[in-house]
Formats: C-alpha cells, structure tokens, sequence
C-alpha cells in the first residue's frame, strides 16, 4: 500500500464530508466535524501501533469531543463507513416506502378504489426476451459491477412510472443493499426544461444538510442510482429544435444526455435507470456514436417493455369469460384497462365485459357517477365528459400535460362560462350556489384530474389513457387536427385507442395516417398494429 497516496484520499474524502483537518503526525490523521452542539472528532491510523491515537482520542475527550478511532484497512471501507453515517440509508429507505405507500394510494383511486396491485410484464433486454421478473431483472443489471446506464423503453401507459415505483420499492426492502437511489418523475412537469438544474434541485430537496459536490462524487461511486421517470418529455423541453439529425450536438442549453455523460467520467461506478417512451432517440448509428464517445466505460442496456398480457391481469376465470365472448384481446391491451378489469368482482365483470366499448364507457361513468355525489356536482355524466375533453383539447393546443392549479382553474372557466348560469341555478339554495370560481374549484377536483406529484401543485389527467381517449376523440371529431399537434399526443391518442373497438381505431388511423409518415418507421408500424 503506498501509504502517502492513501492519505491523500483519505484526506480528500474527508474534506468532501465537510471535516476539518487538524493534525497530521506520521502514520496518523486528525479530522473535526461539528454540528450544532456536537463536536466530533476522528483519529485515523495508518500504522498497527495507535498509542499516539489512543493519547490523541484522551486530549479531545477532555475538551468536549465525541472521538473514534479508525484503524485504517481500506479507502473503500471508510467511504461507505462515511456514506451510512451522513446519508440516512435507513431513513431514506423508510422515506421511499411512504412514497410508493402514496403511488399505492393514487393508483388505487384511480381503479375506482379497487386495490393496486404492480403486475410484471413481459420484456426485452438487448433484443432478447427475459424469463426473470422485470423489477428484479432491473435490479441485476444495477447491481453489476461499473457504471451501468439501463433505458426502459415502453409505449404510452404501459407501466413505465409503475415500474420505477416497484423498483424504489424493491430497494428500499432490501436492507443489504448499501446505497440510496434519487427518484425524479419528469413525465408531468413541464418546468424542467434543463437537466442539470433539475438534478441540483433534486440534491437539494432530498439532501439538504449534504452538499451537491459530495451527492454527486457518491453519485458516481454508484452508491445514489438515479432512477430517471419521463426522459423523452425532457430531452424535447431542453432543446425545443431538436431533431434525429442534430440531437447530440452541443448547444448552450445543456440537453439531459450531456448531464447524464458528464456523470460517467472516468472510471466511475455510476448508475443511472431512465425510462421513456419508444422513439428514435435510442435507436440508430447516431445514438451508438454518443455513447461511444461520451460513455466509453459504460455498460448501456436497453429494455424493452411488452404489451400487457390479458391472460396475466386478468387470471384464468375472467380471460376464459373474454375467450367465450370474442371479445379480441388486442383491444384491452391497455393496463389502465386491465387494472379496472382485474378491480371488478367477478359477477360484475361478467355483466359489464361483453363488448370492450361497455367496459369503457363503464369506466368513465363509474369515476362520473361517484364524482356527482363526492363533490355535490350537480352535473351529468355527459356533461362532465364534455367539460373535461374540452380540457384536454386545450392542453394539446397549449401542448401541456399539466400546470399549476391556479392555470387549470381559469382554463376550466372559461370552459364553463357560458353555461354557469344554467349549472349554478340547479342548487336549491342560495347557499349552496356556487360562484364561478368554486364551481371551476370543484372542477379542478375532479376524479379525472390529479395532481401529478405530492410535492407540486401541478393538475393533469389521472393517466395517459383518459387523455388519450379524449384527443382521439378530439381527432376523430375534427376538433384537433393531427397534422398541427405535438407527436406526443399522437402518440398518447394511439396507445389508448388501441383498446377500443375496430370502428373506432380505424376512424383515428384514417384520420391520422397523413401524419404519422413523418414517424420514423418503427413508429409507423407500433401505430399501424395498435390502430389496424
């Protein structure tokens, strides 16, 4: 061991940590850290015989200091010794099960309050289908040694967020594993715009007594995965001009893949997990070129998630239901579909599942009907669908997923505006009439409506299979023209409308297929097989 480069570490790692040198003698190191009215100090010995440590560790003790003792072995066993004592792993671990506690909760709403169950799909690891559980095939790989950046891949609404919640699950259960992952869900927050600063942001929140240089040094030691929700929204926000050709060209707007490069430096251990929807970003020569170049000593995996399987969500009784009544299986593909189907005792499920359109429309009166006793809304189903696709036609229009509540507020007034009158003067009472602004707070209440992140004030549709329905209605009905909104929401519109009925899917694909030439082909050909 070349003791005077071990102390240089030692004496950098501690510096990072915020101690203090004060001593140096020979074979031996002196630090201090104090924090509020705790003083702490630490004697590290570099050498068998620590009698100077042993008087050192009387003479702070004697002047008010909590003092230890560390017989040097290993650079790696003081850094993670550091790393469990200033990052809480216990705490944090208990922090990420409150969180997946409150996804549980939301999901579970969102089934018309049925219980949320994360059901594993089928999946492609580098083009090779895996027979181990997704979460845990994940887990594998983020476990392999080196740096490891791993892509999920799946289409609108198939379990990409579910499965970044099941993971932070999974690691928070395992007490064995020493490190502590930072979740950032970037699908619904249309504010990030550059990674870094989101990233900083992140640190701070969830750091806040640690600096972001140390945060980032044990980032890139691989003991802080990252585990990205919503990549593809991000990348287009960072560089609004970007296309296939120019997407991993500098600019001065720094793109999340620059910031994400620039965390494998060298020979780190970093490990960063994103998900996002299929496009070309990750597919071609161009893509290969930049890792090549930015991420030599990284190993990339991509995976691939598969359409629900209806015969895994579903069980045997329900699917052999399916089976007897012909309903073709591709048309409830989508897992927010299978999730209320899975939710419905089995009578029930009997007497609403003979024709897809029924389970549909019976999903949205189920959330309308509750809603008009909930909040005392005094609209029908028919008109509460109406005042919430016309929502969703201007959030396409503004080419938004979300905003802050006050936003939706006036956007929802406006909406109403012309027929509050008539709404309002359906309350008995005086009372009980609503002013336009709490008829449109009631509104922004609604069960179709959610906000996005427990730590945001931020309101969009409860998943991407409402919203989806209303823009391909939206289409169909010539009030969105395909040719003039974001690819998103094509994209959006196509996945859900993969579960409805033939006449349907085939009234969106006519009225989209001029556009989606401008897909590149594997896009073309996920929107074909969904819609055809």
């Amino acid at each position: 061991m070349d003791t005077k480069k071990e102390i240089e570490r030692v004496k950098n790692l501690y510096g990072l940590y915020g101690f203090t040198e004060i001593e140096e003698e020979d074979f031996y190191l002196v630090f201090t850290f104090s924090s509020g009215y705790f003083n702490n100090a630490e004697i590290i010995c570099f050498a068998p015989d620590t009698s100077y440590a042993d008087a050192k560790k009387k003479e702070y003790e004697s002047i008010g200091y909590l003092v230890k003792v560390t017989l040097y072995d290993s650079y790696e066993k003081v850094r993670l010794s550091l790393f469990e004592g200033f990052f809480e792993v216990a705490g944090i671990n208990s922090r990420l099960q409150k969180e997946y506690d409150r996804f549980q909760q939301l999901q579970s709403q969102k089934l018309y309050g049925a219980q949320y169950e994360y059901v594993e799909p089928g999946y492609y690891r580098n083009d090779e289908i895996r027979n181990i559980g997704l979460v845990d095939g994940i887990l594998e790989q983020l476990e392999a040694p080196g740096a490891q950046l791993i892509i999920l891949e799946a289409a609108a609404g198939y379990g990409k967020t579910c499965t970044s919640y099941a993971l932070l699950k999974k690691m928070a259960d395992c007490q064995a594993l020493d490190y502590v992952p930072i979740f950032t869900e970037l699908s619904k927050n249309r504010r990030a715009t550059v990674f870094r600063y989101v990233l900083l942001d992140e640190i701070d929140r969830k750091f806040s007594s640690l600096s972001s240089k140390l945060v980032i040094s044990e980032i890139q030691e691989g003991t802080v995965p990252l585990v990205i929700d919503g990549f593809d929204e991000l990348i287009s926000r960072s560089n609004p001009s970007v296309t296939n050709s120019n997407l991993y060209e500098e600019d001065e707007s720094q793109t999340m893949l620059e910031t994400i490069a620039d965390l494998f430096q060298g020979d780190c251990k970093t490990k960063v997990i994103l998900t996002s929807r299929k496009s070309a970003i990750f597919t071609g020569d161009v893509f290969q070129e930049w890792v090549e170049k930015k991420l030599t000593n990284c190993n990339v995996t991509r995976i691939s998630i598969e359409e629900p399987t209806v015969r895994d969500w579903l069980g045997y009784e329900k699917t052999e239901y399916l089976e007897k009544q012909s309903i073709p299986f591709a048309s409830i593909v989508n897992p927010i579909l299978l999730a209320f189907m899975r939710s419905l005792p089995l009578e029930k499920f009997m007497e609403q599942c003979r024709d897809v359109e029924k389970v549909i429309t019976y999903y949205f009166d189920s959330l309308l009907s509750r809603e008009k006793e909930r909040q005392a809304l005094l609209l029908s189903v028919q008109e509460q669908y109406g005042i919430m696709k016309a929502l969703a036609r201007y959030f396409v229009e503004l080419e938004i997923v979300a905003d802050e509540l006050a936003f939706i507020k006036d956007i929802l007034s406006e909406i109403i505006h012309e027929k509050y009158c008539e709404y309002r003067d359906r309350y008995i009472s005086t009372e009980e009439k609503p002013s336009e602004e709490e008829f449109a707070n009631k509104l922004a209440g609604h069960a179709l409506l959610n906000r996005v992140s427990p730590t945001k004030n931020q309101i969009g549709f409860i998943n991407d299979f409402v919203f989806g329905i209303f823009i391909g209605e939206l289409i169909v009905e010539g009030e969105l023209e395909a040719n003039e909104i974001k690819d998103q929401f094509v994209d959006i519109a196509c996945t859900a409308y993969a579960s409805r009925s033939m006449e349907r899917r085939l009234k969106l694909l006519q009225k989209i297929k001029p556009v989606i030439k401008r897909f590149n082909y594997e896009q073309q050909l996920d929107i074909e097989l969904k819609l055809a």
